[in-house]
């Protein structure tokens, strides 16, 4: 993974949430120091996502996620077999 930005954030100045990275590349994305840095900014960023479209359950995200970013139609079942990786790890954790 280059420079620890798990999810190819870009920098702009109006990504308040944005807040944990150490610089950016020569492309625009956040450069971390740690992938754990890379999650905490994500998790800023989905709230922030949440609050301003008023979005009410995970469907509801993965199908604006969905509309704003993906090229590939398999980009939903990733994100959603992502989503349960995630889930899982946390249980076990």
């Amino acid at each position: 993974m280059q420079n620890h930005n798990l999810f190819a954030l870009k920098i702009r100045r109006m990504h308040p949430w944005l807040s944990l990275y150490l610089t950016t590349d020569d492309q625009g994305y956040a450069v971390y120091a740690e992938e754990s840095d890379s999650m905490a900014d994500y998790k800023m960023y989905e709230g922030y996502v949440i609050r301003k479209y008023g979005l009410k359950n995970r469907q509801e995200y993965i199908d604006h996620i969905c509309r704003r970013f993906c090229p590939s139609p398999f980009y939903r079942e990733k994100l959603v077999l992502a989503f349960r990786k995630l889930i899982d790890i946390r249980l076990q954790a």
